[in-house]
């Protein structure tokens, strides 16, 4: 075995016992100190990083109304005519609608429970679209993209836009229909 050889294999196991060692037993990570750790994100379909973020598909073809306990949920969007509510805004309660198929009759609605406090800006078609106390989101039909998307956090008071993206112009609204 020449000296190449011999560098790669020991550089090899040295990547594979390092990984194994990161993979096995423990699913934590901290600091050493005993301080909070993050769950192994690989070990889990559901993340949660210090219990404020969460990845959780839910995917709804009827009207649905999110609950509090949906916090951090990635909602599907494939069917038309849907209308989602959210719940009563409240403190670090935050939710992602993203469109993963045909909305072919009917535009998708996110309306607020509370009414005009839906606050931001959409960006569609890179262009900026203000929300200035709205009552509703709309996902507008025959033109949306797969991958579409729009983030809504709570601040115990109002809906902010974090953050959004749609390909089409003018696919994406917000209203206020009162």
């Amino acid at each position: 075995m020449n000296l190449n050889t011999s560098i790669a294999v020991v550089l090899a196991a040295v990547i594979l016992a390092v990984g194994l060692s990161m993979s096995g037993g423990d699913t934590n990570v901290t600091d050493g100190q005993g301080g909070v750790g993050v769950p192994g994100i690989a070990m889990y379909p559901q993340v949660s990083l210090n219990n404020t973020i969460t990845w959780a598909p839910v995917a709804t073809t009827s009207a649905y109304t999110l609950s509090h306990a949906e916090s951090g949920s990635t909602v599907l969007l494939s069917a038309s005519g849907t209308s989602i509510t959210l719940p009563a805004a409240r403190d670090e309660v935050s939710y992602k609608f993203v469109v993963n198929g045909a909305l072919d009759s009917a535009n998708v609605v996110i309306a607020s429970a509370e009414g005009d406090n839906i606050e931001g800006t959409l960006i569609v078609a890179g262009a900026v679209v203000d929300c200035a106390a709205e009552d509703q989101i709309n996902f507008v039909t025959d033109g949306e993209n797969v991958g579409d998307y729009v983030e809504l956090y709570s601040d115990g008071t109002s809906w902010l836009i974090g953050d959004s993206g749609v390909l089409t112009s003018a696919k994406m609204t917000c209203t206020d229909p009162s």
